[in-house]
């Protein structure tokens, strides 16, 4: 309960900073990780830009500090495969969500990289900020 509203568990995380509780307790929670909590779920983000700029997905692999081997590797395994782009975007997002410590995992990190010159979608990134009261 905070201020009296219901909450998801992320939300209440988010609102009272009780990051290092839920680090101690994530395994009874059956959480692999801080990201499946706080951080944006793969499929919102196949949804709302996979979908939306499916051959981008190398750029913003890129922007996300993927390194260029893991980029290619997914490539050559999505290549001659249906919708490789989308399938390659999917790649991009469980690694980045993997990097956890190096790369900031939430929308606003998503949304800032949307805005870089090299992806150069700012009207998807302010869409995203008003959806996710990230501006």
């Amino acid at each position: 309960d905070l201020n009296g509203k219901v909450v998801s568990i992320a939300e209440w995380i988010r609102a009272e900073r009780r990051l290092p509780k839920l680090i101690e307790i994530d395994h009874v929670m059956g959480v692999e990780s801080i990201q499946d909590v706080i951080g944006p779920k793969v499929e919102d983000l196949m949804n709302e830009i996979g979908a939306v700029i499916p051959a981008k997905w190398r750029a913003l692999g890129v922007q996300l500090r993927i390194p260029d081997g893991v980029l290619d590797g997914i490539q050559s395994e999505n290549a001659g495969k249906p919708e490789p782009d989308q399938k390659s975007f999917e790649k991009v997002f469980i690694k980045w969500r993997q990097q956890g410590s190096e790369t900031t995992y939430t929308w606003s990190h998503i949304i800032g990289i949307l805005r870089t010159p090299a992806v150069g979608e700012n009207a998807l990134a302010e869409t995203l900020a008003t959806k996710f009261n990230e501006i």
